[in-house]
């Protein structure tokens, strides 16, 4: 059921960060935590019901950022790797950090074991001027890449769409979600290691005024607020042993992605919650953009 409710976001102060000592300022009443987690992996050629641990989703996801001279800033956030049933891939992100994003952005992601390696956007795109495609109205952008990408082996870095659900409902309230992406860019200098938070649902499907532009559309709460960075990562359902007692939570294989991450929602009190774009989304983003193909 959804529920409309009243603009609870502030908006934020201007969508390019500065940063201070390699971390950016953050704005406490509402981030959209630029994120663009590298999706779900998928061999070209694996099965949609093989199996993947939440080790394996590390080489799937992706840092991206963008350097701004003429201002002395840089935009960053997170993305993943996505490839639908025909074979070809993409990259998705949230619509906000995506158009910050410019022809000479760069993307950085596992090379093997803990080492990273960077690439400009560019020389991914299947357009080499990084032609995002953006949805009519839900905080979610998708860019196609080339079939053969350079520099890595790529095959098992990408998620099937069949780990997607295209219906319009949030996860049960019981359901253990991981968000995957690199808040305050931690994670990415030195060792590369993806940032990992635990969550839970926290509400049905609610109409909620979108923090960058206002425009209602629909998302689902979990119970802890995101973090600077963490905007466009993915969010994994996985199943637990131990949901909601104490003690070590022992994780599974990836059930399904929820979605992505568009930011945090707060008030005076110092109360928090995440607002997640559902899986849904996705896939309709993910249509445009194959449609859209190469230029």
């Amino acid at each position: 059921m959804r529920r409309p409710l009243t603009n609870p976001f502030k908006r934020p102060p201007h969508r390019r960060h500065h940063f201070d000592n390699g971390i950016k300022n953050l704005n406490a009443i509402i981030t959209v935590c630029f994120i663009t987690l590298f999706g779900l992996l998928a061999k070209p050629s694996r099965a949609a019901e093989a199996e993947i641990s939440i080790e394996d989703l590390a080489g799937s996801v992706a840092f991206l950022y963008q350097v701004h001279p003429s201002s002395h800033s840089t935009s960053a956030g997170s993305g993943f790797l996505v490839q639908d049933d025909s074979g070809t891939l993409f990259l998705v992100t949230a619509s906000h950090v995506a158009s910050d994003l410019e022809d000479t952005a760069h993307l950085v992601i596992r090379s093997s074991g803990t080492a990273a390696v960077e690439f400009p956007l560019s020389d991914l795109a299947a357009n080499p001027k990084a032609r995002w495609v953006h949805h009519k109205t839900a905080d979610v952008a998708a860019l196609r890449l080339k079939d053969k990408l350079p520099g890595i082996a790529w095959s098992d870095r990408f998620i099937s769409t069949r780990y997607f659900r295209p219906d319009d409902e949030a996860p049960d309230r019981s359901q253990l979600l991981v968000l995957m992406g690199f808040p305050l860019t931690l994670g990415v200098a030195g060792k590369f290691s993806p940032i990992t938070k635990r969550v839970l649902p926290a509400s049905d499907i609610l109409t909620l005024p979108r923090a960058d532009t206002h425009m209602s559309e629909d998302f689902f709460l979990v119970d802890s607020p995101t973090i600077e960075g963490y905007s466009g990562a993915p969010v994994f359902a996985f199943p637990s042993d131990i949901p909601f007692g104490h003690g070590e939570i022992r994780l599974g294989k990836l059930q399904y992605c929820a979605g992505l991450v568009h930011g945090t929602l707060s008030d005076k009190t110092g109360g928090k919650l995440g607002a997640i774009v559902p899986g849904k989304y996705v896939l309709e983003v993910l249509k445009g953009a194959a449609a859209a193909g190469p230029k």
